[in-house]
């Protein structure tokens, strides 16, 4: 699913708009319903009153596509700004409102090209740079997407979402250092989002920082005390950080959770293997294998388990069964 895009500042449910030229016959409350109601569905019937009364100037439309967009019903809202596009096509912000709805359908490619008209037609409007940001990241183009929000950013830097955003971009390009200065700005302006916190220790995870990783998850799972992937994260930073007795810990309260999940069990396994507990060790090992049979590090690492206990016939058959898999396999 796309990230949620905001409306901006000027695109607003309560924006109101003189609709001049209607006819005698329309109903007051109809004019005052379609432009000014704070209220969607009294907005959608105004303006749809005046739709099929004939007295509905482009306006109507672009009011009631608004209504429908904070309502949910996205295809329809763009319909009614495509009625708006075509009676106003030199308006920059049916663009960006048709843009939204686009996005909010998945349509990534078409929401990008009515952000780039809108930024051609308004290019000093910068919540559109944001947005397109956004849709750039999920349609796999980072490089575009971080230009966008560093011109965000520049605009507006005490924009706490725009550092959040700019971070997950930066994340799935691999520059973990540029990520994690952005999560350090977003939680200084926004201390209490739990994500944030786990998203930032997955960056330093990335960075061997194990200490400063572990301590995130720590403040995340505060937040979330049920989120199987929180301990399983901190589980691995813990391992890699030295405290075998805490990644144990880890692991059986997401093996807990999530109990199907082949890869915990084989890293419980490794944990109890270097502290030399081989029975658990090769029991956790055994338990990936069973759940998924081509897992030929398993086989190795049992293998290498048995051989510690002097098992020699049967660390050779995992032996043969981890090369059978992966042939340049050393057990």
């Amino acid at each position: 699913m796309p990230v949620q895009i905001p409306m901006t500042r000027w695109a607003v449910v309560t924006a109101t708009f003189m609709l001049l030229g209607m006819v005698a016959t329309v109903a007051a409350d109809d004019i005052a319903d379609c432009s000014q109601s704070a209220n969607d569905e009294l907005r959608i019937r105004g303006c749809t009153s005046l739709i099929e009364g004939g007295a509905a100037d482009a306006k109507s439309y672009y009011s009631r596509g608004l209504a429908l967009y904070n309502l949910g019903d996205f295809r329809r809202a763009i319909v009614d700004y495509e009625t708006y596009i075509e009676r106003d096509p030199g308006n920059a912000n049916a663009y960006y409102s048709r843009g939204l709805a686009f996005y909010k359908l998945g349509r990534i490619d078409r929401a990008i090209a009515d952000f780039d008209k809108f930024i051609g037609l308004d290019p000093d409007n910068t919540d559109a740079y944001y947005s397109r940001g956004l849709a750039l990241f999920n349609q796999g183009e980072i490089g575009r997407a971080i230009i966008d929000f560093d011109k965000f950013i520049e605009a507006d830097p005490d924009n706490a979402d725009a550092y959040y955003s700019r971070g997950l971009v930066l994340y799935n390009q691999g520059d973990f250092e540029r990520a994690v200065a952005d999560y350090d700005r977003y939680i200084e302006l926004v201390p209490d989002y739990a994500d944030a916190y786990y998203s930032r220790g997955l960056a330093l995870f990335k960075l061997s920082d194990f200490g400063r990783a572990i301590a995130d998850y720590d403040r995340y799972i505060e937040f979330v005390p049920d989120y199987a992937d929180a301990y399983y994260s901190r589980g691995l930073a813990l391992y890699n950080h030295g405290d075998l007795d805490r990644a144990i810990a880890d692991y059986d309260r997401y093996i807990g959770l999530e109990p199907d999940y082949a890869i915990a069990y084989f890293f419980r396994g490794s944990a109890y293997a270097d502290k030399g507990e081989y029975d658990y060790a090769i029991a956790d090992y055994s338990k990936a294998i069973e759940i998924n049979p081509e897992y030929a590090i398993a086989y190795n690492n049992r293998s290498i388990a048995h051989h510690a206990k002097g098992d020699l016939d049967r660390a050779a058959t995992d032996c043969d069964d981890a090369r059978r898999l992966a042939p340049n396999t050393r057990c």
